[in-house]
């Protein structure tokens, strides 16, 4: 009688131990890949956006690379690339979200645009070297700066916006940005060119 009891508790307690050892593989697969996991967990894209600014506040820089990575991470989208250039008509939008004047007769070229439910950019390949060339700085004075350097900034627009702008080397776009074959045919295209970056990021506070 015991044996059959014990035959009736192993088998309700199998199914059992493999479904709660599914659901926690489940949950641990939602929870460490992170384009998945920033959608369903809030908490863990505002820790990705909260490092992301310690760390270049503290190193005074906005790593290019990892800038990359927290793109694509933080609020998961579609990217538009385009190596002749992208509609003003969809860049505006961006630029005019982020606060900045941009001056006139500039040489630069829109090659990508990255959407997502949190976070808006555009990318631009310019012969310019200095953010000084491109923004009317002054126009950001009355915001809260997080961080400015010479070709980087990061400020609160307002409550529910922050703005990061980079302008990096040709050097640091190449290491960083994978849309160009840099040793064949967009050779010519890059060479010598600046990677601008303007992000737009929406939180909810």
């Amino acid at each position: 009688m015991k044996e059959k009891q014990n035959e009736t508790s192993k088998s309700l307690i199998s199914p059992l131990f493999l479904v709660l050892h599914l659901f926690a593989f489940i949950l641990l697969f939602l929870f460490f890949t992170p384009k998945i996991s920033t959608r369903i967990f809030p908490f863990i894209s505002s820790n990705k956006l909260s490092q992301f600014i310690e760390q270049s506040e503290s190193s005074k820089n906005i790593d290019a690379q990892k800038y990359w990575e927290f793109r694509e991470f933080f609020s998961p989208g579609s990217f538009q690339f385009s190596k002749t250039g992208i509609s003003e008509r969809i860049t505006n939008p961006i630029i005019k979200n982020a606060g900045i004047l941009l001056k006139d007769e500039l040489n630069l070229m829109p090659f990508l645009i990255f959407n997502s439910p949190k976070l808006a950019s555009v990318d631009f390949l310019t012969t310019h070297n200095s953010l000084d060339q491109i923004i009317y700085l002054d126009e950001i004075n009355n915001k809260k700066i997080l961080l400015q350097t010479d070709n980087e900034l990061i400020y609160e627009y307002d409550p529910s916006r922050i703005v990061i702008i980079f302008l990096k080397s040709p050097s640091d776009m190449k290491r960083a940005n994978g849309f160009f074959d840099y040793r064949i045919e967009d050779k010519e295209l890059t060479e010598n060119k600046y990677w601008l970056n303007i992000t737009i990021i929406t939180q909810q506070k």
